[in-house]
């Protein structure tokens, strides 16, 4: 889209008017099929944001300032040819949302169409075994011409282990039907960092690491009054022991 249309890169709106923005088009020479969308981005120049009242605090102290930006849709077309619909399953991997843990699907649509109330069904099992151990569901998603998206599959709350997955995806759109059914890894090492960063795996363990530093601490009291009780009779014996000695004494002076 940046090569076919040009505009001014920088604007001046005058005070309580309105500015109207001239945009060059040249569509190009080889016609196409379906759509070319993109959009033009407006934003205030940074340099100027914070003279307009922008920041704001939280209410904790700490300072927000706030960017706006305004995108004006671009939709280009040159002829009415009817374009089939394709999707393609890309990679499947996991990651996070939000420091949650979540295995993402990327689809792509790689097709010049908007692909219109989708709906979309995934199940992750294990390689080889039928138990189903996350799924989701969603409907009316769109997909923008010749553009890809990680779809999520949540895992509420579970930690990821390493090891091998199947996914099974079924998505409709556009009258169309496509089933993929895909097998990939996740790593041990990277299952150990995400479930380190997911908040709500470590508020589950919690309580672990709680049990855990009161066991070390009362093992610690243990092993300090098995000290002091064996540092007590050992002072005890060595008394004992003095003692006799100087009885041996008064009775060897005898």
């Amino acid at each position: 889209m940046k090569d076919i249309v040009k505009t001014e890169d920088k604007v001046t709106v005058p005070s309580n008017d309105t500015y109207t923005l001239k945009l060059e088009v040249n569509m190009p020479e080889k016609e196409f099929d379906g759509v070319l969308a993109g959009g033009i981005t407006l934003q205030e120049r940074e340099d100027e944001s914070s003279e307009n009242g922008t920041e704001s605090s939280d209410g904790s102290g700490v300072s927000i300032e706030n960017k706006f930006a305004y995108v004006v849709r671009i939709v280009l077309q040159n002829d009415k040819n009817e374009v089939t619909p394709e999707l393609i399953l890309n990679d499947v991997f996991a990651d996070h949302i939000n420091k949650r843990n979540v295995i993402k699907a990327n689809i792509q649509n790689i097709m010049p169409m908007y692909m219109n109330q989708m709906s979309v069904e995934a199940k992750i099992t294990e390689k080889g075994k039928s138990e189903v151990l996350y799924e989701a569901t969603s409907e009316s998603l769109q997909m923008a011409p010749n553009s890809n998206m990680d779809y999520p599959i949540r895992l509420d709350s579970k930690a990821l282990k390493g090891g091998e997955y199947t996914l099974e995806m079924t998505v409709k759109s556009m009258g169309k039907t496509w089933r993929w059914t895909k097998d990939f890894t996740i790593d041990d090492e990277i299952a150990k960092e995400l479930n380190v960063e997911d908040v709500t795996i470590q508020n589950k363990y919690t309580w672990l690491y709680i049990f855990a530093g009161i066991t070390i601490l009362l093992l610690a009291i243990l092993l300090w009054f098995v000290f002091r009780r064996r540092k007590r009779r050992k002072e005890e014996e060595q008394e004992e022991s003095h003692a006799l000695e100087s009885i041996e004494k008064v009775k060897s002076h005898e």
